[in-house]
């Protein structure tokens, strides 16, 4: 069981250590499916393709590029605005992409790292997080308005509150800026790397993850409020509901601590006795929270604690389903299928497999 545990371990630092040689251009980049849903189609950006996929039945509308070029991959997870489809590569690129027939309306070529992660959109702006340390801000078409600059790459997606835009950054901080002018209203050390984006209430507390072993909550004003510790890294963003925080580590195991002062009220390992780890985002139902497992497995846990179903695909799951709206879509990694659809009992309903 030890050696499991290691190994699950051994290979959550694995792709981490890709991701950063990735930043700095020495290796070959490596992630997993970035996924979002909208009405009828889902778009994916995985490896050399975004592919459109109707959610109706998983078959493809239509991919960008036509062809797939050297050094260029996608993984975060495509962001729609208006009628523009917004996605980051590896190769330093931000794309504005037609989601109706996948054509190219313009690109951002002046960061110098990669895009992680997805950007946040504003009213008339998007802010895009680099791994070049940079939280870039642009116009709906595309033009740089202002940049900020953090310590180290940032990972998370800003979160906002209407008021000032909260960003996370691998260098130990968040950052307090006013979106207008990126002017930093204030910044705290979080004490490690924080590589999800934290999650704000609608008391205005930020709640968030640290690799540390540690979760913590912080006030809109900078003050932290309270920090618990853990046993095992947290590799996945906390939900808030009803004054309670869920988490889950890298062993398997979820959390539900108070939202009021961090204590633990219940844990339930979902991850066998392999100590699995559960990663990413989970999806949020109205009477569970589904994570995806390192091993493949999908596990529905109710917030009470209690385990209500589980399903398997062939692969690995380094991300949480993505709710499409009465479907889970999950995206794999090394496995025989890129995509999978589940309704929210856990039924297969598709898979997409992209033609070669």
């Amino acid at each position: 069981m030890i050696l499991k545990k290691r190994f699950s371990l051994l290979l959550l630092l694995v792709a981490g250590a890709l991701l950063l040689s990735a930043c700095g251009g020495v290796m070959t980049a490596s992630s997993w499916p970035g996924i979002t849903g909208n009405g009828d189609v889902a778009y994916v950006a995985a490896t050399t393709y975004v592919h459109a996929i109707r959610l109706s039945d998983g078959s493809e509308v239509w991919r960008y590029p036509e062809k797939a070029e050297p050094n260029r991959m996608f993984y975060a997870a495509p962001v729609l605005v208006g009628d523009q489809l917004i996605v980051g590569d590896y190769r330093n690129e931000l794309h504005s992409i037609n989601p109706v027939n996948g054509k190219l309306n313009w690109s951002f070529t002046g960061a110098k790292g990669k895009w992680i992660t997805s950007p946040l959109a504003l009213d008339t702006m998007l802010l895009a997080p680099c791994a070049d340390h940079f939280l870039y801000a642009l116009d709906l078409n595309g033009n740089l308005l202002w940049k900020f600059e953090t310590g180290e790459p940032i990972w998370a997606t800003p979160t906002t509150d209407g008021k000032f835009v909260y960003v996370a950054s691998m260098d130990h901080h968040v950052y307090a800026l006013d979106p207008a002018t990126g002017q930093e209203q204030w910044k705290t050390d979080m004490g490690a790397a924080i590589i999800f984006t934290p999650t704000l209430s609608e008391e205005g507390i930020l709640y968030l993850a640290t690799l540390a072993r540690e979760v913590l909550a912080v006030r809109n004003t900078g003050e932290i409020l309270w920090r618990q510790s853990v046993e095992n890294l947290v590799w996945s963003q906390p939900v808030v509901r009803n004054g309670s925080m869920y988490f889950a580590d890298t062993s398997g195991k979820v959390y539900s601590v108070k939202t009021a002062d961090g204590s633990i009220q219940w844990t339930q390992s979902i991850g066998g006795e392999a100590g699995t780890a559960a990663l990413g985002v989970p999806a949020v139902l109205d009477d569970a929270l589904i994570y995806g497992l390192e091993n493949g497995e999908l596990v529905a846990i109710s917030y009470s604690g209690d385990r209500l179903w589980t399903r398997s695909v062939n692969g690995t799951l380094y991300s949480g389903p993505v709710l499409a709206g009465d479907r889970l879509l999950v995206g794999v990694t090394q496995g025989d299928r890129l995509v999978v659809s589940f309704d929210l009992n856990g039924n297969e309903s598709w898979s997409f497999t992209p033609a070669k």
